[in-house]
């Protein structure tokens, strides 16, 4: 069984000093997580989510928002995440400034 849990519970497990933040910046850029939108239901301004995308499956599950089933939120395999933390590392060391 593969257990999962959010980005900044995987990142304190594996005591990274990474930001939720900057994690998704980079997964952005390899293309693992997108942004979507929806409307927001009280002032009707588009509001953004991340979602993981077809090849970023294999780290995670998009889970739907109970509250608002229109938006989903990614939760990362614990068993997978170091793999995913080491493409982030890896992304780091080659573009350093």
């Amino acid at each position: 069984m593969m257990f999962l849990n959010s980005l900044t519970n995987q990142l304190k497990t594996c005591h990274s000093k990474l930001s939720a933040i900057k994690v998704n910046r980079v997964l952005l850029k390899l293309g693992l997580l997108e942004e979507k939108t929806c409307s927001s239901n009280t002032n009707g301004i588009n509001k953004k989510y991340k979602v993981l995308t077809e090849e970023g499956l294999v780290f995670g599950k998009n889970m739907t928002n109970l509250l608002k089933p229109e938006e989903s939120h990614p939760q990362y395999y614990t068993e997978k995440f170091p793999e995913l933390l080491g493409l982030v590392n890896d992304w780091f060391n080659s573009n350093k400034v």
